[in-house]
């Protein structure tokens, strides 16, 4: 690979102040039955990225993702995970 981009989340991609590797640590995971695991960045990191990245695009799915957290009705345990 000679750069990044898209959605992919590369510690090549300009992040600012925003350390990435600690949103491993806040990382949420789904599983299947055949014990497949995914493993996904909370709304509220990828809140972060997409503030840190900056582009104006990137401003404008940060808006979204903030109307998609106040609508969710586990707002509240997502803000405290990202105090932590």
């Amino acid at each position: 690979m000679t750069g990044a981009g898209g959605d992919l989340c590369a510690p090549e991609l300009p992040w600012g102040d925003l350390h990435v590797a600690s949103c491993l640590n806040r990382a949420l995971s789904a599983h299947d039955s055949t014990g497949f695991t995914v493993h996904y960045a909370a709304l509220t990191d990828l809140i972060g990225m997409r503030r840190a990245l900056g582009r104006p695009k990137d401003l404008r799915r940060a808006v979204e993702l903030e109307a998609l957290l106040r609508a969710s009705p586990d707002e509240e345990s997502a803000r405290s995970a990202r105090s932590r």
